[in-house]
């Protein structure tokens, strides 16, 4: 996952590494490959860790998963599949302050603290 952020790091990079090792970039470039420096690519690698981190889920909440009612487990799934509370909703012929319960519930029980995380989650156990 690259954002904005990290973008201007690697254009700052393949810069910086055009400057300063112009034989390298040059061969580099000419193979199909990119050329950053090392302080860029060391800098590139520790963000996208860090954005890792951040989507982990907690072990626990995979356990806590048996205490979620048949129809939160659907909804979480709907959730994985990118699904709107309205969407839900309407799949489930229920309301959207019904649907908006059972997330709120679902996300108690897992320790997911919001619906991203909850969808990272649901993608996680049906894979």
């Amino acid at each position: 996952m690259v954002i904005a952020n990290d973008e201007r790091v690697v254009r700052d990079g393949v810069r910086l590494m055009a400057e300063t090792q112009p034989d390298l970039a040059v061969i580099a470039t000419a193979a199909g490959d990119g050329a950053l420096s090392p302080r860029v690519a060391g800098r590139l690698i520790r963000s996208y860790a860090a954005h890792r981190q951040a989507d982990r889920i907690d072990p626990a909440a995979l356990e806590r998963l048996a205490t979620l009612t048949d129809r939160e487990r659907e909804v979480l799934t709907l959730i994985g599949e990118g699904l709107s509370k309205a969407e839900i909703a309407a799949h489930l012929v229920v309301s959207e302050h019904t649907v908006k319960s059972h997330v709120s519930r679902l996300l108690a029980e897992t320790g997911c603290r919001d619906r991203a995380q909850a969808a990272v989650l649901a993608r996680r156990i049906t894979n």
